[in-house]
């Protein structure tokens, strides 16, 4: 008997970015559980045996898109990990999250879905691979800045860090919300003042204001 190998397809070289694309439609509009394999693989126009074969799974997929779209702001924490005094990676940080929405908008409402889904799987994912690579890089940084008197000494760390994280995140899952009472945005306009916005707070509210 034939063993069975890769189903014949004459597009097979292009399969995965098929799928991966399907994913991030699919997870930008419903959660993970609710998302069938079925659904991804007539989005993707392909076999659903494909999943498997590339991903072994559903969560496979997920985790596969999740990796492409942050594959910029893993390379950003290799450059914040040399980062000088005279840099500002907080700024850095929100310029790259910003760049990544802006190039796919979809990306802020997959993390919803996935952060909010406490103890699944792909919470972890997230979880491990975002926020706690992010932690990694930012707390010791904060740190210090409280320590050398740069930012304000009554501030505790953790909060610190949220509070970045926040206004990483938050503005762009308000940007439908804001649309709707302040009239649309172009998006590259909004991401663009929301940057500048998010820094300006998140900064003035750490550092040691000067005495007048």
């Amino acid at each position: 008997m034939k063993k069975q190998g890769r189903p014949l397809d004459s597009k097979n070289s292009n399969v995965k970015d098929k799928l991966i694309s399907a994913a991030l439609d699919c997870f930008s509009e419903k959660s993970f559980e609710t998302v069938s394999i079925r659904e991804l693989s007539k989005k993707a126009k392909v076999n659903s045996a494909m999943i498997n074969y590339y991903f072994e799974s559903k969560l496979g997929l997920y985790q596969e898109m999740l990796r492409k779209i942050m594959a910029p702001m893993y390379e950003e924490l290799e450059i914040l990990k040399s980062i000088t005094d005279d840099d500002d990676p907080f700024k850095l940080h929100l310029e790259t999250v910003s760049k990544i929405i802006s190039n796919d908008p979809k990306f802020i409402k997959i993390m919803i879905f996935g952060l909010a889904n406490t103890g699944s799987p792909f919470h972890q994912f997230l979880t491990e691979n975002f926020i706690v690579r992010i932690r990694d890089i930012f707390f010791p940084i904060i740190l210090k800045k409280i320590e050398t008197g740069e930012f304000r000494e009554d501030l505790e760390p953790r909060y610190v860090f949220q509070s970045m994280i926040s206004l990483m995140l938050h503005p762009h899952m308000m940007y439908d919300w804001a649309g709707d009472i302040f009239g649309t945005e172009d998006r590259s306009v909004f991401n663009k003042k929301v940057l500048s916005h998010s820094y300006s707070i998140f900064i003035s509210g750490c550092r040691v204001q000067e005495s007048k």
